[in-house]
């Protein structure tokens, strides 16, 4: 991330670890509660919680630039030192994210996908990722050429609109 490079990860799953792992590092910054009313993000046994609608939240209570939200390197750096102080080699949590279009992506700049069945929670996913249009023309396309779909179909790879991989 520092580097320059870009955040392509393989599977939707892997796309909302990512970014659930940002938004709970944000969670735990002071002031910055999300929807759950975690106050914190962290269960008793100290698991991290993410609930649906917490990242729309604190983007809508931070911003979208600057202010409360800090960098994803930074982010990571601060649930692995929070692991280090617990005496943890691993971040723990759990997360209810639900990435639809609206959502602002924080750690990915692409994806790598199957091609997943119509009006799915997975489609919306994708369709957050690379805008409606464009997800509707490689659906089209994938149509048209008899593309399989589902677990073992035909893969794509597509970029965030938003990321800087597109300007």
């Amino acid at each position: 991330m520092e580097a320059g490079r870009p955040v392509v990860p393989v599977g939707t799953t892997a796309v909302r670890t990512l970014e659930s792992l940002y938004w709970l590092a944000v969670q735990l910054e002071e002031g910055a509660s999300g929807g759950s009313g975690a106050g914190g993000a962290s269960a008793g046994d100290g698991t991290l919680e993410l609930g649906q609608w917490d990242a729309y939240q604190m983007q809508r209570e931070l911003g979208d630039t600057g202010g409360g939200l800090i960098q994803p390197a930074e982010a990571l750096r601060r649930l692995c030192a929070r692991a280090s102080r617990r005496g943890e080699t691993e971040v723990r949590g759990t997360t209810r994210l639900c990435i639809a279009p609206g959502y602002r992506f924080k750690l990915c700049d692409g994806l790598i996908t199957n091609f997943h069945q119509p009006d799915s929670t997975l489609l919306l996913l994708v369709g957050a990722l690379v805008g409606p249009e464009r997800m509707r023309e490689a659906y089209r396309h994938a149509v048209e050429q008899r593309y399989r779909f589902l677990s073992y179909g035909d893969s794509c790879l597509f970029f965030n609109a938003g990321s800087r991989l597109e300007s």
